[in-house]
């Protein structure tokens, strides 16, 4: 509806030419006077009457439960009417409206009425920035239902591609301010100012054109039921503006009020310009301010909740000027549309409005509060939304308007869900996936739901037959959410961008870091920048006010699946490749993880960082290479002149998952590690009083049960003895001169144990599991791995210990890669040395307590002594 005629006009020039800096203008800016002309298609007072008709009956249908079970076909499975709304005459569902309040909403709430602040005012403005998905906009439906009069303004929605683009509205407008922006570079830069302040009059138009289409729309409401309540009426107002709706109408009515407007010649140095002057927008805004608060039967305050506002940034960034400025000639420095928005914001601020600014990107805080020339520094206040559905509220949710049955709420975990049939493990599983995001549940799981039970011919005969509806709706909605979810963690990892010099695709590398090895917990030790810029892009959802950004993928299933499922396929086709570490998405972790320290910090964190080598390496082989025996699973593992022994190869190891013991809800003083052992699982984090560093269940060809104890070193300080002795269960939970004394062949009494419960409970749990069939496989690892004596006097141990093996383990470039091997095996750390003779007979495995020091086993034990040559004894392995 604009025509291509431009701002501004060349004057015609005297005989003299200037003789200042002044730039020469390149022609004429504007050819006819009358810049602006009426798009034909204006509105219709009958498009507006049909309009309204049709919201009305949509406010019908939504109150009504009885035409709901007969128009919408739901039946008497429908305990309280739906939200709906018509989408080319067919009823659909209106998530926006549906039952949810999280405390998010609840905390804006406050700070638009009662000040956060004792003895202070209500915040004018705030500001909020959160992912996709994560009810940024519900936030405005929640404050309108609860009593304040709210304008939802959309600046951009998603499009088919989920990305945002600008409204229709939106983008007429920025059109103009791209004309705008180019009679900038005609005029000389003191002038630019003029030229920014008729720019921040359309914006003034463009707000005043969405409250004017709600006015109209009131009015028309008003005039067919004069009986509305003002509760009505703010619904209307927030459903005529519903996903778009009401778009055309806006942008008509922008155009005609710009239209309507009286320019005015200004000469510019050598260029008439036609200003907009700020009379002309503030008459039009204040009038149709006042229709909107008549209409609403409202106090005197009115929100105008901004959706989407990244959309506009980096936008016109030649155009506007800081507010300072507009007043004064002069050079100026310039911003964007989005800083434009925030110029009009304090100019309008006033006992009338209320400002609500949200996006997806963390940049519209920083532009808003934190910039030093931002004209909302100290007017506008940051609202950290961060709502995170639980299963409880899913449940809730559909029992509120379901009649999902039965005898009342039962417990299962952290899930509460009705019993109503066989299916019930089946339901909480799909509910406990859709938990997080409100989007996942509230958006595509119920309309899901609402479409299933629309299109059935009759009403679900049993709330049987109903749960198994309502649990294959909410396995489709978790499916068709998950390959979203896949495609984003696809993105950013794929990413070449950085942020402040950290790689976007470090980030999702570091989740599936969390997943596979932390149970999903992990504090995300990288800068704002590359957490903002997945909150952006919709990867993340979490409370920025969090300092240490901490991460719980539980709370968001289908995040945690879809990093799962991304990294597993990076980690098969580095198997591929070569299957050595290099380019595992894990060990890249460690090795970013162990070289962020300095020299004395790494030494110190050499030894966890090993253990997670060790852990992941079970996991890898297992999981991905298909390996079973723990000759096949170690084998890149084990150092030279080490032989395996076809006993090793009949144990049996599965490795799926990681367990860190101390961080286990069941936990507790009277724990003991033991308890934690299962199939596929391996431990880590083991209690440091118990002496092992990881643990794994095993199974021999034979079907007897055995435990896989590691103990792992990374520095010289300890002995090869020592870490045998520790990884015995006759030293689990001891003192440190108690293991002095099993090094020795003496006997520990009774009272070495009574005092630990911990102690008594592994002796409890380790009878039951391994005393009829006494095996434990008792690993060493060490980082610079072995002497050639160490390896032979295993090798000999094992060979007359045949139920009870020893292996040896140590880093190599073929396990870890090279950068992780090199960081774990750097510094002045030596092989470890030869183990003494008698303590490998003192620790031959017999019985959790050797009260006989072992002597059951003497003729075995003088052999042992035979094949030791005194000179490879070292007397100070003992600790």
């Amino acid at each position: 509806g604009i025509n291509q005629s431009t701002w501004g006009r060349k004057k015609r020039m005297g005989a003299k030419q200037s003789t200042t800096n002044e730039r020469e203008p390149r022609g004429d800016l504007v050819k006819e006077l009358k810049w602006l002309t009426i798009s034909d298609n204006t509105v219709q007072e009958s498009e507006i009457e049909s309009y309204v008709k049709g919201l009305l009956s949509d406010m019908d249908l939504s109150s009504s439960i009885e035409r709901q079970r007969t128009t919408a076909s739901l039946g008497e499975i429908l305990r309280n009417p739906l939200p709906l709304a018509h989408t080319r005459e067919i009823p659909c569902l209106h998530p926006f409206f549906l039952r949810y309040e999280g405390e998010s909403s609840k905390q804006l709430h406050r700070r638009l009425t009662v000040s956060s602040i004792e003895g202070g005012q209500p915040d004018q403005c705030v500001v909020f920035a959160q992912a996709s998905g994560s009810g940024k906009t519900k936030q405005a439906y929640n404050l309108s239902q609860n009593g304040l009069p709210v304008i939802l303004i959309r600046v951009a929605q998603p499009d088919l591609k989920q990305q945002h683009v600008l409204t229709k509205p939106w983008q007429e407008a920025l059109s103009l301010l791209r004309r705008l922006e180019g009679a900038t570079r005609e005029l000389h830069p003191s002038y630019h100012h003029t030229v920014a302040k008729s720019a921040l009059q359309v914006l003034r138009i463009l707000i005043g054109a969405h409250l004017e289409w709600v006015a109209k729309i009131l009015e028309e409401a008003k005039i067919l039921r004069p009986n509305l309540t003002a509760e009505n009426l703010r619904e209307l107002a927030m459903r005529c503006l519903r996903n778009g709706e009401g778009e055309t109408h806006v942008t008509d009515l922008f155009l005609r009020a710009m239209q309507n407007c009286k320019l005015q010649p200004e000469n510019l140095g050598s260029v008439n310009f036609l200003s907009l002057p700020s009379s002309e927008s503030k008459n039009y805004l204040g009038k149709v301010t006042s229709r909107v608060l008549q209409n609403l039967q409202s106090g005197p305050e009115l929100v105008l909740f901004f959706d989407e506002v990244q959309a506009i940034m980096n936008h016109t960034t030649s155009l506007f000027v800081r507010l300072t400025d507009y007043g004064r000639e002069g050079d100026v420095a310039k911003s964007d549309f989005y800083y434009g928005l925030c110029c009009l914001i304090s100019d309008m601020m006033s006992s009338t409005f209320r400002f609500v600014l949200s996006g997806t990107h963390f940049g519209i805080t920083e532009m808003t509060i934190t910039l030093g020339c931002s004209p909302l520094r100290d007017k506008a206040a940051p609202c950290y939304v961060f709502d995170s559905v639980t299963a409880a509220n899913i449940v809730s949710s559909l029992d509120f308007y379901l009649n999902m049955g039965a005898a009342g709420p039962v417990k299962s975990g952290p899930l509460t869900f009705k019993i109503a049939s066989k299916n019930d493990r089946r339901f909480a599983a799909a509910v406990s996936r859709l938990c997080g995001r409100p989007v996942f549940f509230f958006e595509c799981g119920w309309n899901l739901i609402f479409q299933r039970l629309s299109s059935l011919t009759t009403s679900p005969k049993s709330r049987e037959e109903l749960l198994t509806i309502v649990t294959e709706c909410l396995e489709k909605a978790a499916g068709d959410k998950l390959k979203t979810m896949i495609n984003i963690v696809q993105k950013q990892w794929q990413s070449r961008d950085t942020h402040d010099g950290i790689a976007v695709k470090t980030l999702p590398r570091d989740l599936y870091y969390a997943a596979r090895m932390r149970k999903g917990i992990i504090s995300l030790d990288t800068v704002k920048s590359t957490i903002r810029h997945a909150m952006a892009a919709g990867l993340l959802s979490i409370d920025p006010s969090n300092i240490l950004h901490t991460v719980d993928l539980s709370t968001e299933p289908l995040l945690a699946e879809a990093v799962t499922y991304v990294g597993d396929e990076y980690v098969k086709l580095n198997m591929k490749t070569g299957g050595s570490g290099r380019g595992d998405p894990i060990y890249a972790y460690l090795v970013d993880r162990l070289s962020g320290f300095d020299p004395q910090e790494r030494l110190n964190n050499k030894g966890p960082v090993f253990e997670e080598a060790l852990t992941w390496h079970m996991v890898r082989m297992s999981l991905f290479a298909g390996k079973k025996s723990l000759g096949s699973v170690f084998a890149s593992l084990f150092p030279e002149m080490f032989d395996v022994g076809d006993e090793i190869e009949q144990w049996k190891l599965s490795a799926s998952s990681v367990v860190e013991v101390i961080h286990a809800a069941e936990f507790n003083d009277d724990a003991s590690f033991l308890q934690f052992v299962g199939s596929g699982t391996v431990l880590r984090g083991i209690e440091i009083k118990s002496g092992l560093d990881l643990a794994a269940d095993l199974t021999h060809h034979n079907g007897k049960r055995s435990l896989l104890a590691v103990q792992a070193k990374a520095q010289e300080s300890v002995g090869f003895s020592h870490a045998l002795v520790v990884t015995s269960p006759q030293a689990q939970y001891t003192r440190n001169d108690d293991r002095t004394k099993l090094l020795k062949g003496e006997t520990l009494d009774d009272e070495s144990f009574t005092a630990n419960q911990r102690r008594v409970t592994f002796e409890r749990i380790f009878k039951e599991k391994f005393a009829l069939q006494p095996s434990w496989v008792r690993v060493v690892a060490a980082t610079n791995g072995y002497s050639q004596n160490a390896v032979s006097e295993i090798n000999k141990y094992n060979k007359k210990h045949r139920d009870t093996p020893i292996m040896l383990l140590c880093s190599t470039t073929s396990a870890f890669g090279s950068d992780l091997h090199k960081l774990l095996c750097e510094s002045n750390a030596k092989p470890l040395n030869s183990v003494n003779g008698d303590h490998l007979r003192y620790l031959a495995f017999d019985a959790i307590l050797t009260s006989d020091g072992g002597d059951d086993d003497e003729d075995e034990s003088e052999d042992d002594e035979e094949d030791v040559d005194e000179d490879d004894v070292d007397e100070d392995d003992v600790d």
